[in-house]
């Protein structure tokens, strides 16, 4: 009789909730935030290690081999199978023609340099229109050329905002967007141990000039974002973090105890970095053929979800248990994560308006392995 544990110490650790930035202020945080399994590592205990990973394209593998894996990770000869859709490389080189032929359309950088990161009042949440209207746009091609289907497909955000913009947007998208050709919307929290066949990762944030641009886009929630896919890779993220301080003086980075952990440039800036010398990043200024900010209507102004339809109550809400009762299939929506939001504890030199997904930090368990 015996135990097995299994995981990855590198992907989403423990969320305490009662840590702050302060030293002190919970003596026993970094205690909980280790995990079982971190613990019996560090303590050198017998492990067996799996380095074959069957998930991914070989491609993949690159950067987290650098930046996570020390070189450890392994593709399968099962992944040299996986090809990116016809359809999909069709919907990008249709919309962004003077890409290269031997250009990758499964795995690159998307930035856009009129984008902004602005807050939703209410919540003080982040999200980025440009971002979200090259996305759906990206997403429309897609249907129209007949590449994947939206249960292939997954947007992934920090945001709580920016995911209900997402939501929002595709609401009223649903005769361009069928449905059928929706994707998930998740938090990097509440995606961990899942996978698609495309994933777009949103980091919403325009700059990164300090620590607090960045907010919760530490090494664990990066990796965790960067192991979903299968076939394809987009991350949508401006092009001048490769510029940004940190990728030529890295920051000390403390825990919650106040002891300096690492001191290495944030894991975007360096993906950044790379992809750039791996000529794996279009710039563009906008979105050919985006669709238009009306789709939007005033998020951030006025309720994330207004509208005029019937399946809007009176105070210009949409009832999504109306909605997801007359539209099975659809992504449920739950609302129940914003109480966490204030309680998660915030990097040092963080503001009010950088909150990420709380409830979805409060599930991550760091258990997951991206393979």
């Amino acid at each position: 009789m015996g135990i097995i544990l299994a995981g990855d110490i590198t992907q989403l650790k423990p969320t305490v909730i009662s840590a702050e930035e302060t030293p002190g202020w919970n003596e026993f945080s970094q205690q909980l935030e280790t995990s079982l399994v971190a613990r019996l590592i560090r303590a050198n205990h017998p492990i067996h290690q799996l380095t074959a990973q069957r998930r991914f394209r070989p491609t993949f593998s690159e950067f987290l081999n650098m930046r996570v894996y020390q070189q450890l990770l392994k593709s399968s000869l099962i992944t040299k199978e996986l090809k990116v859709k016809s359809g999909w490389d069709d919907a990008v080189r249709s919309l962004i023609p003077e890409i290269s032929q031997s250009f990758d359309t499964g795995h690159f950088v998307l930035s856009l340099t009129g984008s902004s990161c602005d807050l939703e009042q209410a919540t003080k949440s982040k999200f980025n229109m440009v971002h979200a209207q090259a996305v759906i746009t990206l997403l429309i091609e897609n249907h129209l050329k007949n590449g994947y289907e939206g249960e292939d497909m997954v947007i992934i955000t920090p945001y709580t905002a920016q995911k209900n913009l997402y939501r929002t947007a595709l609401f009223h998208l649903r005769e361009q967007l069928p449905l059928s050709h929706q994707p998930q919307i998740e938090t990097i929290d509440s995606i961990q141990v899942r996978e698609a066949k495309l994933v777009i990762v949103d980091f919403v944030i325009s700059q990164a000039d300090t620590r607090a641009d960045l907010g919760f886009l530490d090494d664990h929630r990066c990796t965790v974002a960067h192991s979903r896919m299968r076939e394809v890779l987009v991350t949508v993220a401006p092009m001048h973090l490769a510029d940004s301080p940190f990728a030529k003086t890295p920051f000390p980075r403390q825990n919650s105890s106040g002891e300096v952990v690492s001191s290495k440039s944030p894991y975007l800036v360096e993906y950044v970095s790379w992809a750039s010398r791996n000529k794996k990043v279009i710039v563009l200024d906008a979105m050919p053929k985006a669709i238009p900010f009306s789709m939007f209507h005033d998020f951030g102004q006025t309720s994330i979800f207004a509208d005029n339809t019937a399946e809007a109550d009176n105070n210009g809400e949409i009832n999504w248990d109306d909605y997801n009762a007359s539209n099975p299939g659809t992504n449920e929506i739950v609302e129940w994560e914003d109480d966490f939001d204030s309680k998660i504890p915030k990097p040092e030199g963080f503001d009010e308006g950088s909150d990420a997904d709380g409830a979805d930090d409060y599930l991550g368990l760091g258990l997951g392995g991206p393979w």
